[in-house]
């Protein structure tokens, strides 16, 4: 379980920010439209999770680098 966590709870804290950051967006975004539409404020968690995904990888691609000097 511990590993499981480790591996996979910063992605379950960045789902859950953007989870309580969209609905806040999607209301912002219909006022100044001035009409309900689908737009970018419904990417707010994947945009997150691939952000997340993205440092680990620059992480571990650093780190390798750095090992192998």
């Amino acid at each position: 379980m511990r590993k499981w966590v480790r591996k996979y709870g910063v992605y379950i804290i960045a789902v859950a920010a953007g989870a309580a950051i969209t609905p806040a967006a999607i209301r912002t975004a219909t006022l100044q439209r001035g009409y309900k539409a689908i737009g970018g404020e419904y990417l707010i968690i994947p945009l997150a999770v691939l952000i997340v995904y993205l440092v680990q990888e620059v992480k571990q691609t650093v780190t390798r680098i750095m090992k192998e000097e």
